[in-house]
């Protein structure tokens, strides 16, 4: 689960909105300021943000080449087939933290996104390394 603190209680109110009106959902939570949601529905959410995620070769090449299992291989396939619900389920629940952390490095984000998983990013290391 990601989660994000939006203390402008009006944006967060926009921002459930356009995650209802896409078929997708967040976690509710007591705390009016906290968004909870699935990696997958934050991904979704971040690229119809940014724009569409448009994978370069470069980044399948990387994706393709990093060591993985055949679970982890075949969740990565359905990544880079813009499957993100079922290839990040199966990557959270049958793959190792660096495996995913690597996927997540190679997401093609605009600055909004990127920004954003980076810090997803950065808070996972930090984590890792405590």
């Amino acid at each position: 689960m990601v989660k994000i603190s939006i203390e402008d209680v009006t944006l967060m109110k926009e921002v459930r909105h356009f995650v209802r009106q896409n078929g997708w959902y967040d976690e509710f939570q007591l705390n009016p300021r906290l968004l909870q949601c699935r990696l997958d529905c934050f991904l979704l959410l971040c690229s119809k943000l940014d724009g569409e995620i448009v994978f370069t070769e470069a980044n399948k090449q990387k994706l393709r080449e990093l060591e993985a299992n055949e679970d982890e291989r075949s969740a990565i396939e359905k990544i880079l087939d813009h499957d993100f619900e079922d290839g990040f389920k199966e990557l959270v629940t049958q793959s190792a933290e660096d495996v995913l952390c690597k996927v997540l490095e190679q997401l093609p984000f605009g600055k909004f996104g990127s920004n954003i998983v980076s810090s997803v990013f950065a808070w996972m290391k930090k984590r890792k390394s405590v």
